[in-house]
């Protein structure tokens, strides 16, 4: 025989049993939970990152010892000042690189965007208005367009490449109209003309955007935003996706200004005509020194120490090139060749 179940009794404290049993004859709803929460608390860093950042310094060691060995142009201040503005100019690009590849994204336009923001600063200067004043006005124009760059590039991440690449391509155009085609732009002093007054108080502000940038990359943070470039995108609502690419975007644009005007202050000058091929080298460079650092073209990984230790050992390694070259270059005019020998015969 089934068991009986309790009957209510009747009038008003009936009906109150008859709901009681009601509600405790349904099931519980379950509540909805997000699948995967982003954490408030980023982990320690990942083993990768610390052993990419400790593998870059023990080959900027190597790189150092031999290149002061076997190059006497390496040595020197002014070998040093060079160094210190090419890993200046290297650790800002590689950053805002690092940022965008750990929100699993890619920027191809980081050095044409800085060439933009250079010839704009050059040519306030020589209307007679401040480099630091140019500066701030190019940070603003670049963080404008990396912001376009970021509301287009936030559809995929096969979109942010030809995206960036497309705005790369207009920023060059931009750059040969400001500079008035191939006459270029040159600061009062000079072009060829290392303008110290101007580089050490560039190399300042790069340490502190660079410190802002690894800081901000280590802080909770830049953990949920390598937690979106990895496994948090598809969670993401679609306003809070794009504003984070948005924001990214124009932070990285503004660290990319600071290494063109840095680099306009060191040469005195930037023309048009050199600058597609010097943009290539430039952000090749800045992305090989952000995948030396332990950012990874999938997204979700990179840190800022990584960044930095990835931009010395490439403006090393390129400093040691040139220098090298030039030995080479060298040596070969200095040695007779057969047009020599039979001339004097």
């Amino acid at each position: 025989m089934r068991p009986t179940e309790p009957q209510p009794g009747r009038g008003v404290k009936g009906r109150r049993q008859a709901r009681w049993l009601q509600l405790a004859s349904m099931e519980p709803v379950p509540t909805a939970t997000p699948s995967r929460p982003a954490p408030d608390a980023g982990p320690p860093p990942l083993l990768s990152e610390v052993v990419s950042t400790v593998a870059c310094g023990l080959l900027l060691v190597v790189l150092t010892a031999t290149l002061a060995v076997t190059t006497s142009a390496f040595q020197g201040p002014d070998a040093a000042v060079t160094l210190l503005v090419g890993a200046a100019v290297y650790s800002l690009l590689a950053l805002g690189a690092t940022a965008v590849m750990a929100a699993g994204r890619m920027d191809l336009s980081g050095a044409a965007v800085a060439a933009v923001a250079a010839v704009l600063a050059g040519k306030l200067a020589q209307a007679g208005v401040p480099l630091l004043i140019g500066f701030v006005a190019g940070a603003f124009a670049a963080a404008a367009i990396g912001a376009v760059s970021g509301l287009l590039a936030a559809v995929s991440r096969p979109a942010s490449f030809l995206v960036t690449l497309a705005v790369a391509t207009v920023c060059l155009s931009l750059v040969v109209q400001l500079a008035g085609g191939s006459a270029g732009v040159v600061l009062p002093g000079g072009l060829g003309v290392r303008q110290l007054p101007l580089v050490v108080p560039g190399l300042l502000l790069a340490v502190l955007g660079a410190a802002l940038a690894v800081i901000a990359l280590v802080s909770p943070s830049g953990h949920r935003l390598r937690w979106l470039g990895g496994e948090g995108e598809a969670g993401t609502p679609v306003r809070r996706l794009v504003l984070t690419m948005v924001v990214v975007y124009a932070c990285a644009a503004a660290l990319a200004a600071g290494a063109g005007v840095l680099q306009l202050a060191s040469i005195g000058g930037i023309f048009p005509g050199a600058y597609p091929i010097v943009s290539v080298q430039l952000q090749l460079g800045a992305l090989v020194a952000a995948l030396l650092g332990g950012a990874s073209l999938r997204g979700g990984r990179g840190s800022g120490y990584g960044a930095v230790a990835g931009a010395l050992v490439a403006a090393e390694a390129k400093e040691g090139v040139a220098q090298g070259g030039a030995h080479l270059k060298m040596r070969d005019d200095a040695a007779p060749g057969p047009l020599t020998h039979a001339s004097a015969a």
